[in-house]
């Protein structure tokens, strides 16, 4: 059927392949990235493929780590408009959805509030 919009789903499961086989798969998945970004952007830098394999909605990332993973993501995803990889329409709800995910990684403010004590107090 021809739909007028473009949509998606996405299953998370606990016995997916992506979490039975995440240390099985790292190698590959790791490798396949890394081409991937040496052919979008000419360079693959170390830190930037290890957020974006290790990136998941549970895992809570301090202020700075998100801004960089938010600027990393970005840029992939202009980078995969600009080699015609996806189709410039599809940019937005990329960067909308990245934005959500990017959401659930924030701290909780009391979370945030403890590890400022602890900062600040030493506790």
């Amino acid at each position: 059927a021809n739909l007028p919009r473009r949509l998606y789903i996405y299953r998370r499961h606990e016995s997916a392949i992506g979490f039975s086989y995440s240390s099985f798969n790292y190698p590959n998945a790791k490798e396949a990235k890394l081409r991937a970004l040496e052919e979008l952007w000419g360079e693959a830098p170390e830190e930037t493929i290890e957020r974006l394999m290790w990136l998941r909605p549970w895992m809570k990332l301090g202020w700075r780590e998100r801004r960089r993973t938010r600027r990393d993501i970005h840029r992939l995803i202009d980078s995969l408009v600009a080699a015609n990889w996806i189709d410039p329409e599809d940019r937005s709800p990329l960067l909308e959805e990245a934005g959500r995910r990017l959401e659930k990684t924030t701290p909780r403010r009391w979370q945030m509030f403890l590890h400022w004590r602890r900062y600040r107090f030493g506790r």
